[in-house]
């Protein structure tokens, strides 16, 4: 039988009897702390799973988020097609109108001098506008030459004083560019033949800025009816 008189004693006797280890060890930390390593260790095993989790779930999403900037890159480009398409629908909507508007002048060229109180002659071809231009100015630059004979119209017309030039431009939306070409052309048409020219702009509408040109008597409206826009 063991005799235990001292603590060596108890601490032989327990390495020599490892049951008595287990026993003594068990009476002082009891049950609870008995089982907190296999718990900590099944708590780590669940951490573990957990994690997994996570980092699938953050996987999914990560691929989740790729897609959806796929997508929106794909949205904005489709979108940016439309818009392409319609705006040059819009163009081509818009350049239809004046071609529309250019013939609709031609065809009634004979009309307008009336509303100025003229009497119609004839309607100048690019070909006289050309020749004008090598007579009285051969050394205006080519491209004026070229914007001055594709005139939109050049009416000479005449009343009580004489022989009166008609210099028009024509669009469904008279714009400084109509303005600035007619005014320029008059202004031609004037030093290259003497004669008195009024700039028109004919169109359906007008641009604020011509609006003032036309109310100041700087340019004369032509308006003409807006049989160009399809109704509903």
């Amino acid at each position: 039988m063991t005799t235990i008189n001292s603590q060596e004693d108890l601490l032989r006797a327990l390495r020599e009897n490892p049951e008595w280890k287990e026993a003594v060890r068990a009476l002082i930390l009891g049950e609870e702390l008995l089982q907190l390593p296999a718990r900590f260790n099944a708590f780590v095993d669940e951490q573990r799973q957990a994690n997994k989790r996570i980092e699938s779930d953050i996987s999914d999403l990560k691929t989740d988020v790729k897609e959806l900037k796929a997508g929106q890159a794909q949205l904005e480009a489709g979108q940016q097609r439309i818009e392409t398409r319609m705006d040059r629908q819009e163009y081509d909507n818009s350049t239809l109108k004046n071609l529309f508007i250019s013939f609709e002048v031609r065809r009634s060229a004979e009309l307008f001098p009336l509303d100025l109180g003229l009497d119609y002659v004839r309607t100048l071809t690019g070909n006289e506008l050309d020749r004008m231009i090598r007579v009285a100015r051969p050394d205006l630059p080519l491209n004026e030459r070229r914007s001055f004979c594709r005139a939109d119209l050049v009416v000479e017309a005449k009343d009580e004083s004489g022989t009166v030039y008609i210099a028009m431009e024509a669009s469904y939306t008279g714009d400084l560019r109509d303005s600035g070409r007619a005014q320029r052309n008059a202004r031609f048409l004037t030093e290259f033949t003497g004669h008195r020219a009024i700039p028109v702009v004919a169109s359906v509408r007008n641009i604020n800025e011509v609006s003032a040109l036309v109310d100041s008597g700087t340019v004369y409206w032509y308006e003409l009816e807006d049989r160009y826009t399809p109704t509903a």
